[in-house]
């Protein structure tokens, strides 16, 4: 009987408990992209206003390195085990372009295309085009998202609007953003939870599934682009 009623405790303990461990590493998830954040803004103010370009070395993690000072902010707590990575160009010299990673970083592409010539933006594609955007240039500082969480094997460092992936779509938020890691069923943007996105302004906040695509795509910058790339869930 003793034994009984210790499992039936348990089990009424156990859904409990996990519902506190997951909230523990959502927590610690927000507080590691809040990092990274203030980290973009630092760089940000010492650039002259200016986003890290979209390079193939030297990346965002790198070029951010020194306001977080510790690449075990790069991985979420939730995220599964040695989250995917692509060293760049010159990892001997970046060594943060080669570390786990968990997070993705906005392309801007929407806006590049409404200011580059067809040649200009081809290039910026490619990694080779030194310039970026402006945070002034951004109308939603507040809606407009810089950092979100990556499918743990995916090794973009980009999150690209305009990227052809390899099943022929085009864009990289429907293929390689983890939208439902925190309070999902654990399966790949399920439709349950959601996951935690810095913006322009510095803030962090958990979005629902869903929500961060539709109806309008908080990754894109101009007004066109906010509805033009929207998708629904």
């Amino acid at each position: 009987m003793v034994i009984a009623i210790i499992a039936i405790l348990a089990a009424m303990l156990l859904p409990a408990v996990s519902r506190s461990k997951g909230q523990a590493t959502k927590i610690s998830c927000v507080n590691n992209v809040h990092q990274l954040a203030l980290a973009l803004r630092l760089y940000v103010d010492d650039n002259h206003g200016y986003f890290p370009p979209r390079t193939r070395a030297n990346l965002w993690p790198s070029r951010i390195y020194d306001g977080f000072k510790d690449l075990r902010l790069l991985v979420c707590p939730n995220d599964g085990p040695n989250p995917g990575s692509w060293g760049g160009d010159d990892p001997a010299h970046y060594p943060a372009d080669a570390a786990p990673r968990s997070y993705i970083y906005n392309g801007w592409n929407d806006y590049m295309k409404s200011t580059l010539t067809s040649d200009e933006m081809d290039t910026y594609m490619h990694g080779g085009y030194p310039g970026s955007i402006r945070d002034v240039a951004i109308q939603h500082p507040s809606d407009t998202v810089t950092i979100g969480e990556k499918l743990t094997d995916s090794t973009h460092y980009h999150m690209d609007l305009l990227e052809l992936e390899s099943n022929g779509s085009v864009g990289n938020d429907l293929f390689q953003l983890d939208r439902s890691r925190h309070g999902g069923d654990g399966r790949k943007n399920s439709g349950a939870g959601g996951s935690n996105y810095a913006f322009v302004d510095g803030s962090v906040r958990f979005v629902k599934y869903g929500e961060i695509l539709w109806s309008i795509n908080l990754w894109a910058v101009t007004e066109d682009g906010r509805t033009t790339y929207a998708v629904k869930p």
